[in-house]
Order: structure tokens, then sequence, then C-alpha cells
């Protein structure tokens, strides 16, 4: 008839024949089978989450709280450390007080716990045993700006390691004391202009603290937290 297309219809691959077939014939459905196949790949049962293909240890290390306090004022510990590149210490010399430039480092806290990467069946819930153990061992500790800038020693302070040890373990929470701001950090540029109300007068800023330590087989082990730090002469303890 008039107006109707005579060329024979395209026609697909028998079910029997497989993507292969439907590939050559069609490019679209060679994109979609390759798709198909990558998404089935990561639905595998090997990738359970972040938690589960980190690491080779059966349980996570968790940061439950994080704190620091100002070496002015050490013993008045908060989620955002308001660290004071200078203080000035009264001091009394042959009977005449002086107020003393001082730099303190900034100490921090932290408490960690453990949970189990297979968290058990509903109503029985697995939990960790002392043979889940971690032992931390160290940590880093690195700053950065929230608008971008983080050149060590012109925007922020450098980076740097410590050495410090705690076993955490099935009882319960572990605490662990750190230094978040090394002494040498406020002799350094830019933490040095701060004085006086000098330079940009406060730099705020995240300091992102990781933990390094492994469990009782020698499997890897790491846990990252933050918490903020601003940077500025703020006034004297009294």
């Amino acid at each position: 008839m008039p107006g109707l297309s005579h060329e024979p219809m395209q026609k697909f691959p028998a079910r029997g024949a497989g993507l292969e077939s439907a590939a050559a014939t069609h490019p679209r459905v060679a994109r979609r089978a390759v798709g198909i196949l990558l998404t089935a790949a990561t639905m595998a049962p090997g990738g359970c989450g972040e938690a589960v293909r980190t690491g080779r240890s059966p349980v996570v290390l968790l940061i439950t709280r994080l704190e620091g306090a100002s070496g002015a004022d050490a013993a008045r510990f908060s989620s955002v450390l308001h660290s004071d590149v200078e203080t000035l210490v009264e001091q009394t010399a042959g009977g005449i007080e002086t107020s003393v430039p001082t730099v303190f480092a900034d100490p921090g806290r932290v408490e960690l716990r453990l949970a189990l990467k297979d968290v058990g069946q509903p109503g029985s819930p697995a939990s960790p045993t002392d043979n889940n153990a971690v032992t931390i061992t160290r940590y880093r500790i690195s700053y950065r700006r929230s608008d971008g800038r983080a050149v060590p020693g012109v925007d922020v302070p450098y980076a740097f390691e410590g050495a410090a040890t705690v076993t955490v373990d099935a009882a319960g929470a572990s605490a662990l004391g750190l230094e978040l701001v090394r002494v040498q950090a406020k002799q350094e540029s830019p933490l040095r202009t701060l004085r006086g109300g000098g330079g940009a007068v406060a730099i705020s800023t995240v300091a992102d603290v990781t933990f390094y330590g492994h469990d009782t087989v020698g499997h890897e082990i790491r846990a990252a937290g933050a918490i903020s730090v601003v940077f500025a002469d703020w006034p004297d303890p009294q």
C-alpha cells in the first residue's frame, strides 16, 4: 500500500542468543549491557559499604568525642578550640609584679570505642571481644581553612605527627590525650603575626585529626575526626 515501508523489520536475537548478539546489532544495547554488568559488580556481596571495605580488621574504630582546650586555661575543654597565640602571665620577682609573654601548647582529648563490621542478626547482635582490641600508637594533625586556603606556614600552621598509646577494648570507651596545637606553631607564621591583634587578627581553621593503630592480629586500623580551631590573641584568663 502507498506510504508503507517495505523494508524488512529488524529482528532481535532469540532468548538464548545472549547479550553479545544484541550488542552487535544495537550499540545502545551494548552500552546498556555494560552498565548492567558494572551495576551488578558494585552490588556484589563484597561491596558492603565503606566501613567494611576499609582495612582487613573485623572492627572499626569510632571517635565518640574530640575536644580541645587553650593551653592558657587547660582545664576548660570544648568542641571548639579558641587557641591563644600569646598569653601574659603575671610573675613576681624582687617584689615587683610583671606580665611575661608566654606561649602554651594546646591540649586535646579524644574518646574512642570499637564496633564490629558484622553487626550480627536481628535479635542476636554481635559485640566486640578482647580478641578485637585495638592499640593506637600515633596520630596526625593537619589544618585547613573554610575558604579553601591551606598553604602550611602561610595560611595555616604546619601539619605534624605525634605519638600516643592507648588500647581500646570491648570493655567500653577509652580516652586519650594529645596535643592539638604545638608551641612551635605559635612561634611561626601565620600564628606569630596574630600577637597583639596583628595580622589577620583571627584565623579560623579546621584541624583534621587521624589516629593510627592495629588490632591484636596486626591489621592496620585508623579513625579520623575534626575539630574547629580559632587562632587569635584572646583575652588572658583571670
